[in-house]
């Protein structure tokens, strides 16, 4: 699977090695210079922003710092992605952020999911986060794949905004 990865931090490096490991071609972007350098060193392949990302990927996996940045990473690939993409936000964000950017994602065709992760970077080392998932079902049913090497217990809770209230 093409897996697209943005933010290379404590959370994101380590979950990005899974999915590598797992054997998914994984294109990444990160604003620090450093986790992207490691993340191709452990086969990741570098892209020149998050639009480059969405065009590498059928799923794109956001785990940034907070919610300007998600509407930030989001609006800087929304015109890039369509039918047959999944965004999945693996931040912990204002649920009322994750709603708009639902909405903004579906409004091209593509498929949104919230993720939030719970279990520290010791879980994402180990690859037994648990993540609580709003969104539409049958894009978890489809995103699986790109989850299951960085988590060990995916719980799908709700609607849009419904994986940030759980988190909260």
């Amino acid at each position: 699977m093409d897996i697209g990865f943005i933010g290379l931090g404590a959370m994101g490096l380590p979950m990005t090695r899974h999915l590598v490991e797992a054997g998914h071609t994984v294109t990444v972007a990160s604003r620090s210079r450093a986790p992207i350098e490691r993340a191709v060193g452990f086969g990741a392949t570098e892209a020149s922003g998050p639009a480059a990302v969405a065009d590498a990927s059928e799923i794109v996996i956001l785990c940034v710092p907070n919610s300007p940045e998600v509407d930030e990473v989001v609006g800087s690939m929304v015109d890039r992605l369509g039918d047959g993409h999944i965004v999945i936000d693996c931040s912990t964000i204002d649920p009322d952020v994750e709603r708009a950017q639902h909405e903004r994602v579906a409004a091209t065709g593509a498929r949104y999911l919230e993720a939030p992760l719970s279990g520290g970077t010791a879980g994402a080392e180990k690859g037994t986060l648990t993540l609580m998932v709003g969104g539409d079902p049958g894009a978890l049913d489809a995103a699986r794949p790109a989850l299951e090497p960085f988590a060990s217990v995916i719980v799908h809770v709700g609607g849009p905004g419904m994986g940030q209230v759980v988190k909260l």
